[in-house]
């Protein structure tokens, strides 16, 4: 029988995001068992409709304002290769990870090594985000790694190494190991993070 109940996330899970397919074998497999968590929570990795100069700047200072720590902040440079690719590749939305540390600071991973940047750099139309959060108490020991927050980023680096590793897994249909690798759209899927907003 057709379940009615919960329809509109059922329709939101399969319509608003990037169809990766771990999320669709989720979806399809929310859809033929008893357990619907998948759609408790339904957009994993959003499509990014574009947004006009002034919606953007509208959401900015909403991410601004409601940014905690520990917080994943997801990133897709739209004037970077590198991180359209890596979103291409992997079949999703994302093309790189920080995390919020408190008094608009973000700890990341760039090429360069890890750094501690302030929010303020992704303050650009160039940049489209995407804030997910835990839906318990920010600690250490909830993060979805499991992991210090620095070796969490270290797992997330951001560059061609990445984006080849990515590459061979995804042409090659390996199975991933985790922490072998773990993307930014592997986080927003295989978590028990919420996406509470997008710039």
């Amino acid at each position: 029988p057709v379940r009615t109940t919960g329809a509109t996330a059922v329709d939101r899970f399969f319509t608003q995001n990037v169809l990766h397919p771990d999320l669709m074998a989720m979806g399809i497999s929310g859809l033929l068992t008893p357990d619907v968590t998948c759609f408790a929570n339904p957009i994993k990795l959003p499509i990014l409709q574009p947004i006009t100069p002034e919606e953007h700047e509208r959401r900015w200072q909403t991410m601004v304002s409601i940014l905690q720590p520990f917080d994943a902040v997801q990133v897709l440079d739209t004037e970077s290769l590198v991180s359209r690719m890596i979103a291409r590749v992997d079949m999703g939305t994302w093309g790189h990870t920080a995390l919020a540390a408190g008094n608009g600071k973000l700890h990341e991973m760039l090429t360069s090594g890890f750094a501690c940047t302030d929010v303020s750099e992704y303050h650009d139309l160039r940049y489209r985000i995407g804030v997910y959060r835990l839906p318990a108490a920010n600690s250490r020991e909830e993060l979805p790694s499991q992991l210090p927050i620095e070796e969490a980023d270290a797992r997330l680096k951001y560059g061609w190494k990445t984006l080849s590793v990515v590459a061979a897994q995804r042409l090659l249909r390996l199975r991933r190991q985790y922490p072998f690798m773990f993307t930014p759209n592997d986080m927003a899927i295989h978590t028990k993070l919420k996406l509470i907003h997008v710039v």
